[in-house]
């Protein structure tokens, strides 16, 4: 990912490495935060799995809390989207921000709702769907990755195109 953001940069053609540092740093900063930190309490239970021998995709995907972090991520998206530092520079713009935070929105209503069940379930005694709910966490998570991605990338060309403008007029 922190590649496709770099050749993103690079591709805009900003004449200052500035600005090509602050959109990967920009990457980065969602990599690390947005992704990496919240599977932090998934890798502990992989150890955990691994240590104790009991590791099967159900074990580690079942309980649903892959869909909180999808919850995360997508939440981020709705935030970063709705308070972005930039002002959108048209309608079209402003349409493309308002479908990711659509997407973004069912993905925490879906998420929060599988979770709710999931949860109920564990709860209720002895629970035979963990296989179907640690598949379903697997494609939400992956879609809330897919849509937190697309929302960088619209997000770093907002702020290129911003930058782009703010270099012309000053030329001018």
């Amino acid at each position: 990912m922190v590649g496709i953001c770099c050749y993103y940069s690079d591709m805009m053609n900003h004449s200052t490495s500035s600005t090509t540092v602050s959109l990967s740093a920009g990457c980065v900063k969602w990599l690390v935060f947005g992704v990496a930190l919240p599977l932090l309490p998934l890798a502990a239970r992989v150890l955990t799995a691994l240590l104790g021998g009991h590791l099967s995709f159900a074990s580690l995907f079942g309980d649903g809390e892959l869909l909180v972090i999808a919850t995360v991520i997508a939440a981020a998206v709705i935030g970063d989207l709705l308070f972005e530092s930039t002002d959108y520079m048209d309608t079209w713009s402003r349409i493309k921000a308002a479908i990711l935070c659509a997407f973004a929105l069912l993905i925490v209503v879906f998420s929060v709702l599988t979770y709710g069940l999931v949860a109920v379930r564990i709860q209720s005694g002895p629970y035979v769907g963990s296989d179907k709910a640690a598949v379903l966490s697997v494609i939400v998570f992956l879609l809330s990755f897919v849509v937190g991605a697309f929302a960088l990338l619209f997000s770093l060309r907002q702020r290129g195109m911003q930058a782009k403008l703010l270099t012309a007029e000053r030329s001018i």
